[in-house]
């Protein structure tokens, strides 16, 4: 169950924050960006299962078209400067799902925070559109204690909350990420519960792999 969105950047999307409960409408006049709620929502969902510049081409562009220009997914994508894009999601997921390999998995917790930043380089080359780049990656659990300022909708303590919000986890988060001492360019941490974190580089981490398989309720 995805409880809140939060996106900057995206298309004509701008500091926008959405809060979700059991039924949420969303209404008002045509060009004002209510489709781009949902293609932001499609997008974050089709990074599960494929790369960035995969997931570019099957999305509208800000013209309706998809055609895989990358910058047509930014504000103002096609004028000169440091194009950025910022994602947020919270939510509630499922207590048993099926990890990369087919395997049965119960998370640690079922109510998390992840934080996405993208950025763009320009094409070089034969690359005809440049390319998405993995700025910044960050999966987080809420606690039970901090549940209530979460959810901001109407709800029970008892029958939904103290229900749905389970599981007991402290300490790292599950994704982080830093900056390379040596070369300057952004990692990303996988933290494991205990020994030292896996760390890749950020620019490989979305060049064809799926994120982990908490994306997939995002498809409900």
């Amino acid at each position: 169950m995805l409880t809140r969105l939060e996106v900057h950047g995206f298309k004509n999307l701008l500091e926008l924050s959405v809060d979700f409960g059991p039924f949420t409408c969303i209404a008002g006049e045509n060009g004002t960006g209510k489709s781009n709620v949902f293609d932001a929502i499609q997008f974050l969902s089709l990074l599960a299962d494929k790369s960035m510049m995969e997931a570019t081409q099957e999305v509208r562009g800000v013209h309706g078209q998809r055609h895989g220009d990358p910058r047509d997914l930014f504000w103002k994508g096609f004028t000169p400067g440091n194009h950025r894009m910022r994602f947020a999601v919270e939510m509630i997921v499922p207590g048993e799902v099926q990890d990369d390999f087919g395997r049965i998995a119960h998370p640690t917790t079922s109510f998390l925070r992840y934080e996405l930043e993208i950025g763009y380089q320009e094409p070089s080359g034969l690359d005809r559109f440049g390319r998405l780049t993995l700025l910044r990656e960050d999966l987080r659990h809420i606690t039970k204690g901090a549940a209530k300022q979460h959810l901001r909708f109407p709800h029970s303590a008892g029958q939904f909350r103290n229900a749905v919000i389970t599981g007991h986890r402290s300490g790292a988060p599950f994704i982080s990420s830093d900056t390379d001492a040596e070369s300057g360019e952004p990692i990303v941490k996988i933290h494991q519960d205990g020994g030292e974190p896996r760390t890749a580089q950020a620019r490989c981490r979305l060049a064809g792999t799926r994120y982990g398989r908490f994306h997939h309720h995002l498809k409900r």
